[in-house]
């Protein structure tokens, strides 16, 4: 397995979302990711993200990061995205709460 699995998954997101804005209601979770991914991170915070949680990321999520990119639009409410954000990796759309408001 490589990278195909992931291929043209950010081109697939964008045509979504422009079919999307032809329909009157939008699908399930639409509202809170929009279509949008978030940019592939750098190789380097790769290896930083995988050294402040001292776990090696699965192999389809090792794939999918720098072919897909960060998170943002996916099933239901979207992938959590993962940032960088004062030095550290916090994974940002964990809770519940906030999960519950950018879905609806």
């Amino acid at each position: 397995m490589d990278d195909r699995l992931w291929r043209g998954v950010r081109e697939r997101a964008q045509e979504s979302a422009r079919a999307s804005a032809a329909v009157p209601e939008s699908p399930f979770g639409a509202i809170g990711h929009r279509f949008r991914i978030d940019p592939v991170p750098s190789p380097a915070g790769l290896v930083g993200l995988e050294a402040q949680i001292g776990v090696r990321r699965p192999r389809k999520y090792r794939l999918f990061l720098p072919t897909v990119g960060a998170g943002g639009a996916g099933p239901a409410c979207g992938v959590s995205p993962v940032r960088r954000e004062d030095g550290r990796w916090p994974w940002a759309g964990g809770g519940a709460e906030e999960e519950e408001r950018a879905c609806h």
